[in-house]
């Protein structure tokens, strides 16, 4: 029998992002809930300025909370190093950006194979 953590994709449990500029600080996220289940599209929407890009880069591992937790497929990633962030990013989180941020000097197939070739696969594989 399936937990309910078997079926949950990505968790954020009252997340918290605050910047600093100076002395000031500005909270973004003042915490945030929310679980999207495996296999379900989500929206999130708001008004500029309200969080939904922080949002979705502490989801999707590109920032860390200042505080709460992010569980991607059960797993606390929360406070993970750069390098294992980069490494779960590339082998289980697909980004599409606003922008396309690829890399100008390689082609269509060597950006999509970037991340595979990183993992030390080949490219004939």
């Amino acid at each position: 029998m399936k937990s309910l953590y078997d079926t949950i994709a990505v968790e954020g449990k009252q997340l918290m992002k605050d910047f600093r500029l100076g002395d000031t600080i500005t909270k973004v996220l003042k915490g945030v809930s929310l679980q999207v289940m495996k296999g379900e599209f989500v929206s999130i929407m708001g008004p500029s300025g309200s969080g939904k890009s922080t949002l979705l880069y502490i989801l999707g591992g590109l920032d860390a909370p200042t505080g709460g937790f992010v569980y991607l497929n059960g797993t606390d990633i929360s406070h993970f190093s750069d390098e294992k962030m980069s490494r779960i990013r590339r082998q289980k989180i697909g980004f599409v950006f606003q922008f396309y941020n690829l890399i100008p000097n390689l082609n269509v197939e060597e950006n999509i194979m970037l991340p595979l070739l990183l993992d030390g696969k080949r490219m004939r594989d």
